[in-house]
């Protein structure tokens, strides 16, 4: 399968191992009592240290979460509970995440919301999506260039929000916005998480996306993008083909 669970022990101590994370590539996480983090912490990089494992902190995680394209609440969503206004309320397809419904007219199963989850689906009623972009590459140097700045590379992670731009001819025409922004080093080309009208939504469409370079606002080039960015085979191979994967 996909996903596993199993007990375990590492230096005696009580440990649940998951076959789940927060990248877009394989990944373990260990489950543990907060007493023994230290104590498990030394034995895994002992063990790993002639596999080359590495500590990594949670700005680097958290542009492996971009990459991946995996949302992040209170970034790229924000829980209903607490909005204020319609603005502030996403339904899952307004998410991108309109697949977990596919053959919901097959399957006559209770849930919470169901009706208006059928309703927005039958009227076409998403007001946005939320889905990738890239960033082109050549552009953004551009225009850090032309600022006699060098453009920043691979330190860039962004959970501010940054507007995004039809490309119609008329000056500043807003589309949507970014959540996330990040610059790839797997992929050599910056990356965001963007909400974006369904008519810009399809993978190719090109829009602007608005950075700031020495306090001025820029625009860039940037391509609607099917996420996850990166999606190698072997995190989703089954557990007993992951040596072939």
């Amino acid at each position: 399968g996909y996903f596993g669970a199993t007990d375990a022990e590492i230096e005696g101590h009580p440990v649940i191992i998951t076959r789940t994370g927060y990248t877009g590539d394989l990944g373990y996480e260990l489950w543990i009592e907060s007493g023994d983090a230290c104590s498990v912490w030394d034995a895994l990089m002992e063990a790993g240290s002639g596999h080359n494992i590495t500590p990594i902190g949670t700005t680097a995680l958290k542009m492996a979460r971009v990459e991946a394209g995996l949302l992040l609440m209170g970034t790229d969503f924000h829980s209903a509970r607490f909005a204020w206004v319609d603005a502030q309320r996403e339904t899952p397809s307004e998410l991108g995440w309109s697949w977990m419904f596919k053959g919901i007219s097959q399957d006559d199963r209770p849930f919470i919301g169901r009706s208006a989850i059928e309703l927005e689906i039958q009227e076409r009623a998403s007001r946005w999506t939320t889905v990738g972009l890239a960033v082109d590459w050549h552009d953004y140097e551009r225009v850090y260039t032309e600022a006699g700045v060098v453009p920043p590379r691979h330190e860039i992670y962004s959970e501010s929000t940054m507007s995004v731009y039809r490309r119609s001819g008329v000056d500043w025409d807003y589309a949507g916005y970014v959540s996330s922004f990040t610059s790839s080093s797997l992929l050599r080309t910056p990356l965001a998480i963007a909400k974006l009208p369904l008519d810009l939504a399809g993978p190719g469409s090109e829009v602007d996306l608005e950075v700031n370079v020495i306090r001025r606002p820029q625009n860039v080039l940037a391509q609607v993008k099917q996420m996850p960015f990166f999606n190698p085979a072997r995190k989703s191979a089954d557990m007993g083909e992951e040596k072939s994967a």
